[in-house]
């Protein structure tokens, strides 16, 4: 009787069981189905979406997020709502105003035009970010056309001889939310870069982040774009760094000057060739860089975006190129290290064979008839 009730209790506790685990690896499948489209989905329209800024980079702003948080105007939900930003948003209402008035729309023609991509709109920021969860439809679409008619406006009424008076509104619309081979020639040219007879030069290509090594007859050059930064420059190259760092550029072009760090590594470049406030100075001589900031400033901004950057193609790409320079030409290096390191006794042996030959030449004229 008891091994008679122990198999009805163990059938009857079995039986349930099995619809049990069905569900739940239904649910788990479906869940891995799911998830796997949206990322498939996010994956394909990566290079569309409106990113927040790395969270691995964050740093590079320091602990006020510098370059990360907006300081004047919030454009898009990622920041929308914080305290300090709060007056431009009695602008944003004025400036949706004009337009309507100035466009000759009604405003109803004009609210119906931008909720007609609000959807698309909403599908381009990222669905899991809580700042967005918070905001139902019909808010985002009052914040989408509020900002699209603040952007109209002031897009409109930015001019040219307006730039330097609008760089500090301007800033906040830019933010967006073989290694051991490598290291062994950065800290090699670091620390020979001159000894080695490579110089630096601006390059005169008409596009940016552009950087190449060519090969002189005494020695090597290496060519740089310029640089003007500032404050508003500093805040648009980090952020460019930092959509770069999302993927957002990502390719699969064989060209190495397209794998979608080129910001990045112009910039990894440029901390690679400073280590003390005399490299700066020598590279704003050299007409490569040119800074409101001083020495020390830009030094500081370039060894602590450098940490956080990941470099590409481009950048390992010059060390190749550096590297190859080196190998290709040690008995001229050796040449220019021994000039380099010796210049001055040299200099002073030919001014003192200078003298001599003088002295000599003025005896041999006194000895002539």
């Amino acid at each position: 009787m008891m091994d008679a009730a122990a198999a009805t209790s163990q059938d009857a506790g079995t039986v349930p069981a099995v619809p049990v685990a069905q569900a739940t690896l239904d649910a788990l499948k479906d869940k891995l189905r799911s998830t796997t489209e949206r990322l498939d989905t996010r994956i394909s329209t990566t290079h569309a979406m409106i990113h927040r800024f790395p969270h691995r980079l964050r740093g590079i702003g320091g602990a006020s997020d510098l370059y990360v948080v907006p300081s004047v105007v919030a454009i898009g939900p990622y920041h929308h709502g914080l305290p300090h930003l709060q007056e431009m948003e009695e602008f944003k209402h004025a400036a949706a105003h004009w337009l309507c008035t100035d466009s000759g729309h009604t405003f109803e023609e004009v609210y119906a035009k931008v909720l007609s991509v609000t959807g698309e709109a909403r599908r381009r920021y990222d669905d899991d970010d809580v700042s967005l969860a918070a905001v139902s439809d019909a808010e985002f679409a009052t914040m989408m056309f509020l900002d699209s008619c603040f952007l109209v406006w002031f897009i409109a009424g930015t001019s040219d001889d307006m730039v330097d008076d609008t760089q500090l509104a301007r800033r906040p619309l830019m933010n967006m939310d073989s290694w051991i081979h490598a290291c062994v020639v950065v800290l090699f040219y670091r620390e020979k870069k001159k000894q080695i007879g490579v110089k630096i030069t601006a390059s005169r290509a008409e596009w940016f982040a552009d950087m190449n090594v060519q090969e002189k007859l005494v020695s090597g050059e290496l060519s740089l774009s310029p640089l003007v930064l500032g404050h508003f420059n500093a805040c648009r190259l980090v952020n460019m760094a930092a959509l770069e760092a999302t993927g957002a550029f990502a390719t699969s072009r064989a060209e190495p000057e397209w794998d979608g760090y080129v910001v990045s590594s112009y910039l990894s470049t440029m901390a690679m060739l400073m280590d003390r406030e005399e490299d700066v100075h020598e590279l704003r001589r050299r007409g490569v860089l040119s800074s409101n900031f001083s020495n020390a400033e830009t030094l500081a901004f370039f060894k602590g975006i450098g940490q956080h950057l990941r470099p590409g193609n481009n950048f390992f790409s010059t060390l190749g190129e550096i590297d190859g320079y080196i190998r290709r030409r040690p008995v001229r290096i050796a040449l220019h290290k021994f000039i380099y390191n010796n210049y001055r006794i040299i200099a002073a042996i030919l001014s003192v064979v200078g003298v001599l030959a003088s002295i000599l030449k003025a005896l041999y004229s006194l000895k002539r008839p």
